[in-house]
């Protein structure tokens, strides 16, 4: 994988995190010990797996 794919990917994670995290908390009114929904942080992990698991193939081949 060369440097620009590898950054790319790393900057396009980054922004899906953070587009996840304005998400979160600009939707409702937010308490800093609310519990967060689990689907959705399951919907958030498997997000990641998939751009990190697209990263790893690349890097395998």
């Amino acid at each position: 994988m060369k440097v620009i794919a590898f950054a790319q990917r790393c900057a396009g994670i980054s922004l899906a995190a953070l587009k996840w995290s304005h998400d979160t908390l600009s939707t409702e009114p937010v308490h800093v010990d609310q519990e967060e929904n689990p689907d959705t942080v399951i919907r958030f992990i498997a997000e990641m797996r998939e751009r990190l698991n697209y990263i790893e193939e690349k890097l395998n081949g």
